[in-house]
C-alpha cells in the first residue's frame, strides 16, 4: 500500500481548511482508505494553547513551541496513522513554520534547525491564491491572528515560494498550485492526480 501523507499549505485565507476537507472526502471515496485529516498547530492541549495564547510567546519561544507541538503531532497522530495504512492530510506543517516564524524575524536556517526532525510528506501542495480574494476573506474574519495582522497575502505568498525552494533543495516533493480560478473540488482532483 502506497504511503500517502499530503500537506496543504499557503497564505492565511487561501482556503487550506476547505481544501483539506474536500481532498479527504475525495480520497476516501475513490480509494476506500481511511483518511486522517489533521492540522497544525495540532488539536492537542499544546496546540490549543499555541493558538489561543500566541501573544504570550517571544518569536523564538513560539517557534520552539510550534516545533514541540509538531513532534507530538508526528509521534502521536501522523506516524501511527501512516503505519496503520491510513492516508494523512495535514492543514499546515513545516512550511508554515518556515514562513510564519520568518515574519517573527527568524532565519530559514534557524527555523529548520528546530524542525529538521520532521519527516517529509509524500506531497506538499502550496496554494497560490488570488491576493484580492484572500484580502476579502481576511477582512470578513472577526479576529485576525498575530501573523494575519503582521503580513499581507502577497508577502506570505513570496515567503511560501522561498520556503518551497528551500525544502525542494532538501529533497521534499513540493508543488505550487494556482487556486485563483479553481473550485476546491477541482484543486483536490489536481492534487490527487499526483498519485495516479
Amino acid at each position: 500500500m502506497t504511503t500517502m501523507f499530503v500537506v496543504i499549505e499557503g497564505p492565511d485565507g487561501a482556503g487550506k481548511s476547505t481544501l483539506v476537507s474536500e481532498l479527504a472526502a475525495l480520497v476516501s471515496s475513490t480509494s476506500g482508505r481511511t483518511v486522517r485529516a489533521t492540522r497544525e498547530p495540532s488539536d492537542s492541549p499544546l496546540g490549543a494553547f499555541i493558538r489561543a495564547e500566541h501573544a504570550a510567546f517571544s518569536p523564538r519561544g513560539r517557534a520552539l513551541a510550534v516545533a514541540a507541538d509538531r513532534a507530538n503531532h508526528i509521534d502521536g497522530v501522523i506516524r501511527p496513522s501512516l503505519e496503520a495504512g491510513d492516508v494523512v492530510i495535514s492543514d499546515r506543517y513545516v512550511p508554515s513554520s518556515l514562513v510564519l516564524q520568518r515574519l517573527d524575524g527568524l532565519s530559514l536556517e534557524e527555523i529548520w534547525r528546530y524542525n529538521s526532525f520532521a519527516p517529509p510528506p509524500t506531497l506538499t501542495a502550496i496554494l497560490v491564491p488570488d491576493p484580492q480574494t484572500v484580502s476579502k476573506r481576511l477582512d470578513a474574519r472577526a479576529l485576525l491572528t498575530h501573523f494575519e495582522e503582521r503580513s499581507t497575502p502577497a508577502l506570505q505568498t513570496l515567503l511560501y515560494g522561498e520556503a518551497a525552494d528551500f525544502l525542494r533543495a532538501l529533497g521534499w516533493n513540493v508543488v505550487a498550485i494556482d487556486v485563483a480560478a479553481s473550485s476546491p473540488k477541482e484543486v483536490a482532483q489536481r492534487i490527487l492526480a499526483h498519485f495516479a
